[in-house]
């Protein structure tokens, strides 16, 4: 896990750009404090530098930038199957020098190129230059973030937007355009960032820069979509216990990989489906200990979960560590712009990531998480809401009177219809999804605005809404909000961590293989609950769905107004903060 930092210039490099270079690096010393270097090419105009946190292959011969021949690469991230892969290609290449991951990304990036990615099981950020052409890259699900800047010669990338932004000081974007986008996801999709000439690659995507005739050309390319998701229409077909061993045995090789580190790797562990089910998984069937750790925050700030989390660790047979709080920590939009080193997002969980990492740090390095699970097995309650009644949405559209007697009954069959009516009915077909996440908080806006935001991600096909929405959640919702709160608050405290859920093979299967219906139908997380009978009492499963939900009135400091109201104003803030 490291932090790169570099650019690409159509100019011969001066003395001045290697220090803003090497100032930059420094700026991501927490992302990498066990080592640090930097490359540079004055007279093609390259700098590449590199913050290492030494997780396998610890020694200094792993250190980056690695070169070999004419080719330089700088890589954040692990590829879990680098093994396999030295296994697969032994005839093509035939030596190393070291005994980790870098070398073989490497190597196999000089024999594959871009076809490197049908290889890989990993997450990843890399820079890799070779004659006269840098290629930037982001793994399939954008585990790991790279922001780049365009400048007149040429071009900067960093693993944080911070270092660009502090070297450049580009504007806000002070458009109605970008800050409606904030106010309605809570964040900025990208590519763009909110700054001007600040862009942030999409998952599955490669950037590649070429210099021709004295100027810096760039090309940008997905080259991997996840396959989509088709809901079928009929009968659902149930899940058998085939496809359910499957998916556990794609699970346990997932995990695996994962715990492959030469430092010390934990457990972030909730009271959570999925977080519950690696822990079993690691002991029952890997036959590894793992030591769990669970944060415990004041019961006025969120719900603990640290006590149950406790019971079943020993339930389980793993160690358990509850880490406590000291509570000093000042949550405000200050330390949250902050920890999201600029970035335009609103998600509060940054705050645990970042409590949990510090306090876990002190013991581990790296640490596995439960994000993903989710996204993969459609188990937020929104899409079960989606799945039984947006047909309901369909319908009363078309029956304006009838809308109108079902929105006076008061029984508690039609308090769905009702809430529905309220806050989805009277929009636009595109702009559904974006009013039912933001419920109340909407109204009064520029419609026409938000109907042209909504028109960018969604087509208005309400036959195939739960397709849409399920595709936009997964290039962007947890690429643009869960990841960067976990991925930036563990880094900001010297954290790795790792998702196995978040795994292509895994997220292939599921979407070719199982009536996608089914994962609401049969109630949320069918599949990961029944495998996870296998090791737990019902009482441990069947809990209620709780996220870590962090009380946004405390952020931006006003008791005495509803949570909606609180949303509002906290994005109101945040805006504020950034536009100059």
């Amino acid at each position: 896990m490291c932090g790169i930092f570099g650019f690409y210039l159509s100019r011969r490099l001066k003395d001045f750009d290697i220090q803003n270079g090497i100032k930059g690096l420094k700026q991501l010393s927490h992302r990498g404090p066990d080592d640090s270097g930097y490359w540079f090419d004055k007279e093609n105009g390259v700098f590449i530098g590199h913050n290492r946190l030494s997780i396998i292959d610890i020694s200094k011969t792993n250190s980056q930038p690695m070169i070999d021949g004419d080719t330089v690469i700088s890589y954040n991230g692990e590829i879990y199957n680098f093994l396999d892969i030295k296994r697969k290609f032994r005839h093509e290449i035939t030596s190393y020098r070291t005994t980790g991951d870098t070398e073989v990304l490497l190597k196999l990036w000089k024999l594959k190129k871009i076809k490197t990615f049908d290889e890989l099981d990993g997450m990843f950020a890399f820079a890799i230059y070779e004659k006269k052409t840098l290629s930037l890259a982001v793994d399939f699900f954008g585990e790991k973030p790279l922001y780049y800047f365009k400048v007149n010669d040429g071009i900067y990338f960093s693993s944080e937007p911070l270092p660009i932004i502090n070297l450049f000081n580009p504007d806000f974007e002070n458009n109605l355009r970008s800050k409606m986008e904030f106010k309605i996801f809570g964040y900025i999709n990208h590519p763009k960032t909110g700054y001007e000439n600040l862009y942030k690659l999409g998952p599955g995507s490669i950037l590649i820069a070429s210099k021709k005739n004295n100027k810096i050309e760039l090309s940008k390319k997905k080259y991997w979509n996840p396959p989509k998701r088709i809901f079928k229409k009929g009968n659902i077909r149930r899940i058998n216990k085939n496809e359910i061993k499957s998916i556990k045995e794609i699970l346990i090789e997932s995990l695996n990989n994962r715990m492959l580190s030469d430092v010390p790797l934990g457990l972030f562990m909730s009271s959570g489906i999925d977080s519950v089910l690696m822990g079993c998984l690691i002991k029952k069937e890997l036959n590894k200990d793992i030591h769990a750790y669970t944060v415990k925050f004041d019961k006025k700030i969120v719900h603990d979960e640290s006590f149950l989390a406790k019971e079943i660790a020993a339930e389980i047979g793993i160690d358990h560590e509850i880490l406590e709080t000291s509570q000093s920590q000042d949550y405000n939009i200050f330390k949250m712009k902050e920890l999201y080193s600029n970035e335009v997002n609103d998600n509060p969980t940054i705050f645990s990531f970042y409590e949990m990492s510090l306090l876990a740090k002190k013991s581990i390095k790296v640490a596995l998480s439960g994000l993903g699970g989710d996204e993969i097995f459609l188990g937020y309650n929104r899409y079960d809401f989606y799945y039984k009644y947006m047909k309901w949405v369909q319908i009363l559209r078309k029956f304006k009177g009838l809308i109108k007697i079902l929105n006076n009954l008061t029984f508690n069959k039609y308090s769905k219809i009702n809430s529905l009516y309220n806050n989805l009915l009277k929009v636009s077909k595109e702009s559904i999804y974006v009013n039912y996440k933001n419920l109340n908080q909407l109204q009064g806006m520029n419609y026409e605005l938000i109907d042209e935001i909504s028109n960018a991600f969604f087509s208005g096909d309400l036959n195939y809404f739960l397709e849409e929405v399920s595709k936009y959640d997964l290039n962007y919702t947890m690429p643009n909000s869960y990841i960067p709160a976990m991925e930036l608050g563990s880094m900001k405290a010297s954290i790795e961590i790792r998702s196995p859920f978040l795994n292509k093979k895994l997220y292939k299967y599921v979407v070719e293989n199982i009536d996608q219906r089914s994962l609401m139908h049969f109630g949320a997380k069918f599949i990961l609950k029944t495998i996870l009978k296998e090791y737990l009492a019902s009482k441990f499963i069947d809990q209620p769905k709780r996220g870590f939900i962090f009380p946004i009135k405390n952020l931006v400091g006003d008791d005495f107004i509803n949570s909606n109201q609180a949303k509002i104003l906290l994005r109101e803030k945040l805006l504020n903060s950034y536009i100059k």
